[in-house]
């Protein structure tokens, strides 16, 4: 009798273990991330996307860029001096809905949410999970095609100081010696985002949001009027603490909350009129790695 008690017990905490290893817990989900900046007045959220079974048919492979349909939120973080935490600031917990099965996973986004937004709004980063049925790895990037794909490959562009009327060094301009427009950029393939110029007071970190396009065509078409024309203050901006940035925000919301720096340089304290100043690129694009413990 004690051996068949040991033998029913043995088997009843076995599957008893089983079963809990299918039970949501944010112990299986690990993130982290690198170059996001905090989020103000809104969150980061990690994504997981399943295969529809009921849609495709078995042993098919989904296509690349997922609607949001295909999407589940594990939960919502913010990003603090580089580490991942809770919205409210404590150590941040990933739950796998109900239902559904970390050996399925296929891939992981990250989205910027505005506060109130519960629908997935602007993705940032993603990639597809590889390994086995013990650790699944995904690394996410602005290049995949869940996220920016190839818009965000090879910006470039350069800008000069020059103004209408009175001191040139009120105005900054994306064009060149002959006013034609500097900017190389790609028109964005994913939805709600903007390109943004905008210049930064280095010191105060107080930011002037001078123009939001689309489409790289928008800085030499109204409502600007003249090529490549983005800002003129009531100050001298080569001041040696002013900076021009080009980046991409997500749409209502200001750079100042979320943003990706693409482009960027220092305005010199020594600037002259026939000055043209090559922007340098940001390498420093989010990324991230999410690792599901899978047993």
């Amino acid at each position: 009798m004690r051996q068949r008690d040991l033998v029913f017990f043995s088997l009843f905490f076995l599957l008893a273990s089983c079963s809990e290893s299918q039970t949501p817990s944010s112990k299986g989900i690990d993130l982290s991330v690198e170059h996001f900046s905090e989020a103000r007045n809104g969150t980061y959220e990690l994504w997981l996307s399943f295969p529809d079974l009921a849609s495709r048919p078995l042993g098919s492979t989904p296509t690349t860029l997922h609607g949001d349909e295909e999407f589940v939120s594990v939960g919502k973080f913010n990003v603090r001096e580089g580490q991942v935490i809770s919205p409210q600031g404590a150590p941040v917990q990933f739950n796998l809905p109900e239902g559904k099965n970390l050996q399925f996973a296929i891939d992981a986004v990250i989205t910027f949410q505005p506060s109130g937004v519960d629908t997935m709004f602007a993705r940032v980063c993603g990639g597809a999970f590889r390994g086995d049925a013990t650790v699944g790895t995904a690394e996410l990037t602005t290049n995949d095609f869940d996220a920016f794909g190839n818009s965000l490959l090879n910006p470039s562009g350069a800008f000069r100081l020059y103004a209408e009327s009175g001191d040139f060094r009120r105005g900054v301009w994306f064009a060149n010696a002959q006013f034609q427009n500097t900017l190389n950029l790609r028109f964005l393939t994913t939805p709600r985002w903007l390109y943004e110029a905008r210049v930064v007071n280095v010191g105060s970190n107080t930011i002037d949001t001078v123009m939001s396009f689309t489409h790289p065509s928008a800085v030499i078409n109204p409502p600007n009027h003249l090529i490549g024309r983005v800002f003129e203050a009531g100050r001298n901006l080569a001041n040696g603490t002013t900076r021009v940035e080009l980046v991409v925000r997500p749409i209502h919301t200001p750079s100042t909350h979320c943003a990706i720096r693409l482009l960027y340089r220092d305005i010199p304290g020594t600037a002259t009129q026939s000055d043209v100043f090559d922007l340098q690129r940001d390498l420093n694009l989010p990324r991230a790695r999410v690792t599901l413990r899978k047993q």
